[in-house]
């Protein structure tokens, strides 16, 4: 797994790592690009899990050559860290921890103080996403009911960003007659409107547009991608949203629809599995994740 970018209107993909890196992130700014890095996919399983080697690390985002390592590492622990989101005022970031359970943890973005945990109750929680006023955090988790059914919902924390304080404590979004997986939400604009990618069946997935005080949900583009956890992208200008379909090559390529639908485009093309998209903030290219699944099998010989 590596990070590439490709342009936004669509062309040819370019590496930004070439070391094991995913789940890129833009800086406010564009100027750089946050990840998750370490080693620990080359092991299926983990028998001190969560004690695993995924951390996060930044590049800058307008390199002529792609970067063999991290230039600065974020954040280096014993378990799993992804999805880092910075505040638009650069003081915090926000992400997705298992140090203690499964939660959206804050900390100060120049490494002071302690990091501490924000959500509750997190299960299988996805990549936190800050509003651009600086406000809201947005979360998916899933929860088990009653019955014992596990679902995926959207979750908002208000947020101070200058003090790092929770102004509004872990609120699920309501989504009125809703009744599938909520897989990765974005903002699609300021604050007050989120467009989010449900999974419906095995190989079926849609987009959906929702207020961030909730409401029923507007479809605005279905698609059959299997690629469960693939995330989505919205331009900072809220025209386009960018998700990972599998393409007629039989790549999983990145895609593009207008945010209040439309038709589909696809933006890459060259022979590689990609997830993951993310659009820089000027809105000229899009980062993302390439990848290569492959299952080895491997014989060892008894030594006596």
């Amino acid at each position: 797994m590596f990070v590439a970018t490709a342009p936004a209107g669509g062309g040819p993909s370019a590496p930004l790592t070439t070391f094991q890196s995913e789940t890129p992130t833009w800086s406010w700014d564009g100027s750089e690009v946050a990840f998750t890095f370490g080693s620990w996919r080359h092991v299926t399983d983990d028998f001190h899990y969560p004690d695993i080697a995924q951390h996060i690390g930044i590049v800058g985002g307008n390199a002529s050559e792609p970067h063999d390592a991290p230039e600065r590492v974020v954040r280096q622990s014993y378990s799993e860290d992804q999805g880092m989101h910075t505040s638009p005022n650069g003081r915090w970031i926000a992400f997705h921890t298992h140090v203690e359970s499964d939660d959206i943890w804050l900390m100060a973005a120049d490494g002071s103080g302690e990091a501490r945990m924000i959500s509750e109750d997190g299960h299988e929680t996805g990549w936190a996403r800050w509003s651009a006023d600086g406000r809201w955090i947005l979360f998916p988790s899933y929860r088990v009911d009653d019955a014992g059914a596990r679902r995926a919902h959207l979750f908002v924390i208000g947020i101070d960003q200058e003090t790092g304080e929770v102004t509004q404590p872990q609120t699920r979004i309501d989504l009125e007659g809703f009744e599938q997986d909520v897989i990765q939400g974005e903002w699609a604009d300021a604050g007050e409107t989120v467009i989010f990618e449900a999974a419906e069946a095995v190989g079926r997935k849609s987009l959906w547009r929702v207020s961030r005080t909730g409401g029923t949900p507007e479809r605005f583009h279905d698609y059959g991608s299997d690629q469960l956890h693939s995330g989505i992208g919205v331009s900072a200008d809220g025209r386009w949203v960018a998700y990972v379909d599998r393409a007629g090559d039989g790549f999983f390529q990145i895609f593009r629809v207008p945010a209040g639908g439309g038709a589909a485009e696809q933006l890459t093309f060259d022979p590689s599995h990609k997830t993951q998209p993310a659009y820089s903030p000027a809105g000229d290219r899009i980062a993302f994740t390439v990848f290569d699944y492959r299952v080895l099998f491997w014989q060892i010989e008894a030594a006596f």
